[in-house]
C-alpha cells in the first residue's frame, strides 16, 4: 500500500501528482524503472512535473495550448497531457507490482490533482491494472476542504471587504463545484467521516516539490514590501491559471485587492522590475498578467476583478464572474477598462447568449478607447469589433459580422507586436469561418489558404490543427482527394507530438471517410485509433474503433458488439454518449451503429473529456 498525504498548508498546482509519483518511484524498484520508462516517453510532461529532468526535451508549451482569457476557453491542452503522463505512470507503475494507493486529505489536493482522479480509475479499469485507489477525507463540507485559505491574505480573511465575500469564502466555493463534480464523476457516494475511506495513521507531512507556482507562494508569504507582494501575488496567478488551479489563483487576487487597497500609493516601476525577475514563462498572449499591467492602483484592482470574473466564468459561475467583470470595467486606465469590457461582452454573447447586453459592453469599451490610437488601444478596439462580429454570427447576420471582422483587419493591418499578430491570424481565420457558415467552402477554403501565407513561421502544433481545418473545408466542398494528404499530415504532426487524444481522433474520422470508398484503408484507420485509445486510456474512443473496425470489415457481430459494450462499462468521460452507445450495441442495426461513427469536422479542437469535471451553469 502506498499512502499519500498532501500535509498541511496550501498545495502549488499539480502537487498531488508530484508526491504520487514521489511515492511510488521510492517504493519499490520494479516501479521506479515502470515510471522511469514513462518518464523519458513523457519528457516535455515530465518536466513540468519536475523542471528540468529532462533538459534537451522540447518544450510543452511549444508542443501544446493553454487555456486563453481572451477566448474565455478553460481548456488547456497542457495540463490534460500531465494528466495522462501521470495517468501512463501509475497504472504502468500498479502492472509493475500490485497497488493500493492511499490519498489522505484528498479534499485539499490541488485542483488539477482532483481533475486526475477520475482518469486514473478509467485507465486502471480500462487495461486491466491491479490498482485501487482509496480517496480517504473527501467531504466537499469537511475541514480539509477549505483548510488554509486564509494564509496568503494581507490581515486575515476579512481584509477584503469588496462585496463578493472574502478570499476564503470565494476559494471555497470553487472547491465545493470541484469536489462535487469529482464525487459524481466517480459515481460513489462519499459520507463524512465513512470509515472505509479512512485509514489508521495519517503519513508524515509531505515535502514541497520545486515548481513556479510554489516558487511564487513562498515570495508571496515572505514578502517584505508591498510592492514585493504586488509582484508575487501576479506571479502566483499567472502561474495558477497555466496550471488551471484556480482556487489558489482567487487567494492570490484578492491579496492584490487587499495590497491596492492598503497602499493605495505604490511604487509601479518598482513592482515591474521585480516582476521582470520572474520566468513567467508559457504564452503571453494567453492571460494579461503581467508587468504591463502594473500602471496605478486601480489598474492592479481591475486586473485582480478581471482574473476573478475569468475564473468563475471557467467554472460556469457566470453571475459572479459578470459582476467581477464589471467591477473591472469601472477601474483603471481605458486600455485596462476596455479588455474587461471585452471578457464581459465574450460571456455575454458567447456564453449566456445574450447578445443586445455583449453589443453594449463592447460598444462600452470602444467609447472608453474613443481618440486613443496608441498600439494596445487599437489592438483593444479590434478585439473588440472582433466580439462584436461574434454576437451577428449569433444572430445569424452573417454580412454584418463580416463587416465588423474586416474593421478589425483595418485597425491592426500594420501592427507587429505579438498581441496584434496573435489577432491577425484569428481575424483571417474567422473570415473563412463566416464563408463556410455561409456555404461557402470554396471561399471558405479560399480564406484559409490566405491565412496559411501570413502563418509560415509557426510550429509543428499550428500546422496540425491548419491542415485538418483545411481538410475539412474540402471534404465539404466535395474534394476528398485532396482533403486525405491533409488529413495524414495533421496526424503525422500528433504522432510526432506524442499526441495520442487528436490521434484518436484523427484516426476515427479517417477510418469513417473511407469507410466506402477503401474499406481497407478504413480498417487500418481504426485500428490507428484503437492504439492511440489504449495509450489514452480512454474506453469510449476505443469502443468506437472497435465498432470501425468491424464495420471495415462488412459486419458488425455479435464478437465486436459485446468488446465495445465491455469498454462502454469503463466509460466516465462520456458518460450520454456511452448510454446511447451501449444500447445501440444491444438493440441497433449495423447501419445505426456506424452513425456514431465521427466524420471529419472544419476545427480539431475537442473538449479533453476524460479529465474535464462537470459543474452546474449558474447564469
Amino acid at each position: 500500500m502506498a499512502e499519500i498525504n498532501i500535509g498541511p498548508g496550501l498545495p502549488a498546482g499539480l502537487d498531488g501528482m508530484r508526491h504520487i509519483l514521489l511515492k511510488l518511484t521510492a517504493s519499490d524498484a520494479n516501479r521506479a524503472a515502470a515510471i522511469r520508462k514513462v518518464a523519458e516517453r513523457r519528457a516535455a510532461e515530465w518536466n513540468i512535473l519536475f523542471p528540468g529532468e529532462f533538459p534537451d526535451a522540447a518544450p510543452l508549451p511549444v508542443i501544446a495550448a493553454t487555456c486563453s482569457e481572451r477566448r474565455l476557453h478553460a481548456e488547456s491542452e497542457q495540463v490534460f497531457r500531465v494528466i495522462t503522463a501521470v495517468g501512463q505512470a501509475v497504472t504502468a507503475a500498479a502492472q509493475a507490482e500490485p497497488l493500493t494507493l492511499v490519498l489522505r486529505r484528498a479534499a485539499a489536493l490541488d485542483l488539477p490533482t482532483l481533475r486526475a482522479i477520475p482518469h486514473l480509475v478509467e485507465r486502471a479499469a480500462l487495461c486491466g491494472a491491479p490498482l485501487r485507489l482509496v480517496l480517504a477525507e473527501l467531504d466537499p463540507d469537511g475541514p480539509d476542504a477549505n483548510a488554509d485559505g486564509a494564509e496568503l491574505s494581507a490581515d486575515g480573511p476579512d481584509a477584503v471587504p469588496d462585496g463578493f465575500g472574502d478570499a476564503a469564502r470565494e476559494r471555497s466555493a470553487i472547491r465545493r463545484l470541484y469536489l462535487t463534480a469529482l464525487i459524481d464523476r466517480l459515481g460513489v457516494p462519499v459520507e463524512p467521516g465513512d470509515p472505509a475511506l479512512a485509514t489508521s495513521t495519517p503519513a508524515a507531512p509531505a515535502v514541497r516539490p520545486p515548481s513556479r507556482e510554489r516558487e511564487a507562494l513562498d515570495a508571496l508569504r515572505a514578502a517584505a514590501s508591498p510592492e514585493a507582494a504586488v509582484a508575487a501575488a501576479i506571479a502566483l496567478m499567472r502561474a495558477a491559471f497555466f496550471n488551471t488551479h484556480h482556487d489558489i489563483g482567487v487567494l492570490a487576487a484578492h491579496r492584490l485587492l487587499a495590497e491596492a487597497d492598503q497602499h493605495p500609493v505604490l511604487d509601479t516601476r518598482a513592482v515591474q522590475l521585480l516582476l521582470e525577475e520572474w520566468d513567467l514563462g508559457d504564452d503571453p498572449g494567453s492571460v494579461g498578467v503581467d508587468a504591463s499591467a502594473v500602471t496605478s492602483a486601480d489598474a492592479l484592482r481591475s486586473l485582480a476583478h478581471r482574473y476573478l470574473g475569468m475564473v468563475h466564468v471557467f467554472v460556469l459561475d457566470y453571475r459572479t464572474g459578470a459582476a467581477h467583470l464589471r467591477r473591472a470595467a469601472d477601474l483603471g486606465p481605458a486600455v485596462v477598462r476596455a479588455r474587461a469590457q471585452l471578457l464581459l461582452a465574450l460571456l455575454l454573447i458567447k456564453r449566456v447568449r445574450r447578445v443586445p447586453e455583449g453589443f453594449a459592453a463592447a460598444d462600452a469599451g470602444l467609447a472608453a478607447l474613443a481618440g486613443d490610437t496608441s498600439p494596445a488601444a487599437v489592438v483593444e478596439a479590434a478585439w473588440l469589433h472582433n466580439v462584436k462580429a461574434l454576437g451577428h454570427v449569433q444572430l445569424r447576420d452573417g454580412s454584418a459580422a463580416m463587416a465588423e471582422e474586416r474593421i478589425a483587419v483595418r485597425l491592426i493591418g500594420k501592427l507587429t507586436n505579438t498581441d496584434a499578430t496573435h489577432l491577425k491570424v484569428n481575424l483571417i481565420s474567422n473570415i473563412s469561418v463566416l464563408k463556410e457558415y455561409a456555404r461557402q467552402p470554396e471561399a471558405a477554403v479560399q480564406a484559409w489558404r490566405r491565412f496559411s501565407r501570413r502563418s509560415t513561421e509557426w510550429g509543428d502544433t499550428f500546422f496540425k490543427h491548419h491542415a485538418y481545418r483545411e481538410a475539412g473545408l474540402l471534404v465539404a466542398a466535395g474534394d476528398v482527394e485532396q482533403a486525405r494528404p491533409l488529413l495524414a499530415e495533421s496526424r503525422r504532426l500528433a504522432e510526432l507530438a506524442h499526441d495520442d487524444f487528436y490521434g484518436a481522433h484523427m484516426a476515427l474520422e479517417r477510418g469513417t471517410l473511407l469507410l466506402t470508398a477503401d474499406p481497407d484503408q478504413a480498417a487500418r484507420a481504426f485500428a490507428d485509433a484503437r492504439d492511440h485509445a489504449i495509450a489514452l486510456g480512454d474506453p469510449y474512443l476505443r469502443a468506437l474503433a472497435v465498432v470501425g473496425g468491424a464495420a471495415a470489415a462488412g459486419q458488425i457481430g455479435d464478437a465486436p458488439r459485446h468488446e465495445a459494450a465491455a469498454l462502454l462499462e469503463a466509460s466516465t468521460s462520456y458518460p450520454e454518449q456511452s448510454a446511447r452507445l451501449a444500447a445501440a450495441l444491444t438493440d441497433g442495426t449495423d447501419e445505426e451503429l456506424r452513425a456514431f461513427l465521427p466524420a471529419p469536422r472544419t476545427k480539431l479542437n475537442r473538449p479533453f473529456a476524460t479529465v474535464r469535471l462537470a459543474f452546474p451553469e449558474r447564469a
